[in-house]
């Protein structure tokens, strides 16, 4: 629940931190020294702003509340009320990060959305928080997305729209967990430096025939802590 004295002390190279915590529970600290010198620091992302508001307690609030952010305003939702739960639908487009929180005003995030991040040509990072319930990705949800090179797709994960991750060329890796039965056409078509590694021992039956119509490399029953 907190972060503890000089936990990230001297950590000269440290240029973004993102604090994710299970739905269940709220950060309650920031204490003494824990980004001391930390010189290449420019950005702390939190989940929303319930986090947020537990840091101004904290001893040296005034030291760094310039570098927090609430990771959420960056985002789009939309309230799906058959499920009860959000879709994110987009965010900002220059963004070379993105966090997706597990949940939003409440709620879980379920789904993101057909093309929701499509081209967005800047965008390196996709992080999912801690104790996210994900679903489903959309068709052309990161689609063209050039140089997107990190995302670890949630256990969670049920579903993944065709085009999804068409297009992301400087994506060299992906593990797909078991919990995926269905992964639509096309879905990694042109990321031609792709790997996939999937947790299932083979070919799920619910997969479309040509999910992996660009014949990417796949490597079946590989399991990822």
């Amino acid at each position: 629940r907190n972060i503890d004295v000089g936990m990230f002390n001297n950590c000269i190279n440290l240029e973004s931190v993102c604090v994710t915590r299970p739905p269940s529970m709220n950060i309650t600290g920031l204490d003494w020294y824990v980004f001391e010198n930390c010189s290449a620091l420019s950005v702390i992302y939190v989940p929303d702003p319930v986090s947020l508001a537990a840091y101004k307690v904290a001893p040296r609030w005034s030291d760094f509340q310039t570098l927090f952010k609430d990771f959420s305003t960056d985002l789009s939702f939309i309230y799906d009320s058959a499920t009860d739960s959000y879709f994110v639908t987009g965010g900002a487009s220059a963004a070379s990060e993105i966090y997706i929180p597990a949940m939003h005003n409440g709620k879980y995030v379920t789904k993101i959305s057909d093309s929701a991040f499509g081209s967005f040509r800047n965008l390196t990072t996709v992080i999912f928080e801690t104790g996210s319930r994900l679903q489903s990705i959309g068709y052309n949800a990161f689609g063209s997305c050039s140089i997107l090179a990190n995302i670890t797709l949630p256990n969670s994960l049920t579903s993944i729209g065709g085009w999804a991750f068409s297009d992301c060329y400087e994506l060299t890796e992906i593990y797909i967990p078991i919990s995926v039965t269905f992964i639509d056409y096309g879905a990694f078509d042109l990321s031609d430096y792709l790997t996939i590694y999937a947790q299932a021992p083979s070919m799920p039956s619910g997969w479309d025939s040509g999910w992996n119509n660009n014949g990417c490399p796949v490597v079946w029953g590989v399991f990822m802590q």
